[in-house]
């Protein structure tokens, strides 16, 4: 087979092999090829209209003969391969096969073509090897014999050497016997684990010897252990049985009539929400869900107060503050009655829309640097425009390299470079509102001045969550196990009505992070100054920096509510203020 290569070509290039045995060597791959016993290499390249590898050449497109993966760790060999996949669903001359579950009367597996029943006719005979491999044999040959049973044959070679300590020449000894005892010898020695739940599932491999470490981590969590018990777990199953103590807490755990049956995890997660709420992804929780069972994980957070969802996420109503930073100022809000849902956060959390928030005040700015995680919104003039405004400065001109105020997101497939033309005439906006209830009206007109391109404050809002339906993300993470939360390392998502939240439960926080106040009071506090067109056209022209008072023109607000006797939130934690200090001055609002 004139196929192969000069191996020094190899010393080009670092060579990583993949699980077959196929090497990549940049663009191409090629193989150790046995050749008549001696070992060469050759590229290959795979054809799918036969799932099979074949030999080439480097300079040629077109493919040589079809290749075979030898029984010999990763060579392959020009005659058909021996050893099939290592699993009951194997590949044979290309086509998919099955290999029945049990051996017949002649010692042997039967191979059948996939999809077939029983009756099908017989395509292949085949045997698992120590290392979990079919091995395929031809029962026409004399050569072919039923091969002696496996010593320990739920155990690879592999699996050895990652649980003990043994050499090549003790693997046999070792397979012998264990397979007698049902236990390792006692002179091999073990390889610990830092984590005291791997070792533990190894270590019930030996009670559950067919079981799969999938299976092995399910029965694990059936027992609904803390840390502490898992870790007294690993030391009492060197007996290689599960002790009376963890069988006796599994059942308590299991009676729903049991009053001690939380005693253990709430000793253990007594502190766990909050350190969730306040950490979030920096908090190493340990993961509960890896320790208990998904249905004692339900009684025990519903004991907590949790509720569920139709997606089956927990959720609470009793989370009295969420944080949120936007381009959106407070007069608009305020006019509005409401801030509208816009487009950014993922479906599929909350029952009505997810409105993406975060339970730390100081992460409520990062949301602002980001004007609020949209694009665009400075386009528009408030949030009832439905289309974008025209450049005062640049008309239809296309977006200059750097400047990210156009950032398409449009998921369309275009390079993000919009003028304001396209995308008025496609009637875009960063949210669909049509759902909205009537009493709020939209605003069609198109082709208008953009008049707040130059603004450069974003607001940080407190928004009043008593009575909402509110997903913490990390405490369903940690305790449900469902990731959908991505934005924030403190993230929350609100379920936001139709019609938006209310402007009632909207506050805003003053730049320093120290006090707060309803946006109402702060629309018709700058109305009684006769300045509110003064205040709104100065934040669109970026220049709402008071210099006699060293303070942004709604931070002297905010004070003067203060001052007068008005409503405000104090917020004497600064940025180190989180979702659980809040105490609101006022009673809660009946709309959301």
């Amino acid at each position: 087979m004139d196929y192969t290569f000069d191996p020094s070509l190899l010393n080009r290039k670092t060579i990583e092999t993949d699980a077959f045995g196929v090497k990549d060597f940049g663009a191409a791959k090629f193989v150790d090829l046995e050749i008549n016993g001696k070992t060469h290499h050759a590229f290959v390249m795979f054809d799918p209209s036969i799932n099979m590898w074949r030999v080439k050449k480097w300079s040629e497109l077109e493919p040589g003969p079809v290749i075979y993966r030898s029984i010999k760790n990763n060579l392959w060999q020009e005659s058909r391969h021996l050893t099939f996949l290592n699993s009951h669903q194997i590949f044979l001359d290309g086509e998919s096969h099955i290999v029945a579950e049990s051996a017949s009367a002649n010692g042997f597996h039967e191979v059948r073509n996939l999809g077939s029943d029983s009756d099908a006719p017989i395509v292949a005979h085949a045997y698992r090897d120590h290392n979990h491999r079919w091995v395929e044999v031809d029962l026409s040959q004399p050569r072919d014999t039923i091969p002696p049973p496996v010593k320990l044959a739920n155990w690879t070679d592999g699996d050895l050497r990652q649980t003990y300590n043994l050499t090549d020449a003790q693997l046999s000894d070792f397979r012998a016997e264990a397979d007698a005892s049902g236990k390792p010898p006692s002179w091999a020695t073990r390889i610990q684990h830092d984590q005291d739940l791997v070792q533990v599932t190894d270590s019930l491999r030996w009670i559950h010897p067919t079981m799969s470490r999938k299976e092995r981590r399910h029965l694990l969590r059936s027992y609904n252990l803390t840390a502490s018990q898992l870790k007294h777990l690993r030391t009492d199953l060197e007996s290689y049985q599960m002790p009376a103590w963890a069988e006796e807490h599994k059942r308590m755990t299991m009676n729903k009539d049991d009053d001690q049956r939380f005693k253990l995890i709430a000793e253990e997660l007594e502190h766990h929400v909050q350190m969730l709420r306040t950490r979030g992804s920096k908090f190493d929780h340990g993961d509960p869900t890896s320790r208990y069972s998904k249905e004692f994980l339900a009684d025990y957070t519903a004991r907590l107060g949790y509720l569920r969802n139709k997606y089956d996420v927990i959720y609470r109503t009793d989370i009295p503050a969420m944080f949120r930073g936007e381009t959106r100022t407070p007069f608009e809000l305020s006019r509005d009655r409401r801030m509208i849902h816009r487009k950014g956060n993922p479906s599929g959390t909350t029952t009505k829309r997810a409105f993406s928030a975060t339970f730390g005040l100081k992460n409520a700015e990062s949301y602002a640097a980001s004007y609020g995680g949209y694009f665009h919104e400075r386009h528009y003039n408030s949030q009832a425009n439905r289309y974008p405004g025209i450049d005062p400065d640049a008309g239809t001109r296309k977006r200059p390299s750097g400047d990210d105020d156009n950032v398409s997101q449009n998921g369309d497939g275009s390079d993000g470079y919009d003028s304001d033309a396209s995308i008025a005439s496609r009637g875009e906006r960063e949210g669909n509102e049509s759902d909205s209830d009537s009493s709020f009206v939209f605003d069609d007109t198109q082709n208008y001045t953009s008049n707040r391109r130059k603004q450069t404050t974003s607001f940080v809002y407190a928004i009043d969550t008593r009575g909402v339906e509110v997903v913490p993300g990390h405490e369903e993470l940690a305790f449900n196990n469902k990731n959908r939360f991505w934005f924030d390392e403190l993230e929350g998502h609100i379920s936001m009505p139709t019609r938006g939240v209310s402007a009632e439960r909207i506050w805003l926080v003053r730049s320093d992070l120290r006090r707060a106040a309803r946006v109402d009071d702060i629309y018709a506090m700058a109305e009684s100054n006769d300045s509110l067109e003064y205040y709104e056209e100065s934040i669109w022209e970026g220049t709402d920096f008071d210099n006699y008072h060293r303070r942004s023109l709604c931070d002297g607000l905010i004070d003067e509510i203060a001052s007068s006797g008005g409503v405000v939130l104090e917020l004497p934690k600064g940025e180190l203020t989180f979702a659980d200090d809040i105490v609101w001055p006022v009673p809660e609002h009946y709309r959301t």
